[in-house]
């Protein structure tokens, strides 16, 4: 943790473990590339995305999972009332990542066109 004098109302989380898209072989990398896009889009937990936009009205709070080349983490940021809620959407992501079949066939759709 470090302290700033640049904004006193926010904190910047950023976590990270080596490994990321090296640890899969070449012809999943496609898949690991887009697993997180697909995880934001399905929502946490018992809330779907709409469900979980709603809930989070009114707080200033935003986490991103991410898969890079070598590492795999997340970051994100909240205002300093909001640092309970970032830290539970985190916790979620590692608990209770939702699957959800609407989201991931929009998102594939939205990427088949993409590609054409």
């Amino acid at each position: 943790m470090k302290t700033t004098d640049f904004k006193e109302d926010e904190i910047l989380m950023s976590a990270y473990s080596y490994g990321g898209g090296s640890l899969y072989e070449i012809k999943d990398l496609m898949s690991v590339n887009f697993a997180t896009e697909v995880v934001t889009q399905s929502g946490l937990g018992d809330y779907d995305k709409i469900a979980l936009d709603k809930k989070l009205s009114g707080k200033i709070v935003q986490v991103f999972p991410m898969i890079a080349g070598e590492y795999e983490g997340f970051s994100g940021s909240c205002s300093t009332k909001d640092l309970e809620t970032m830290m539970q959407m985190v916790y979620l992501y590692f608990t209770a990542p939702r699957a959800d079949d609407a989201a991931y066939n929009s998102f594939m759709k939205m990427a088949r066109a993409m590609l054409r």
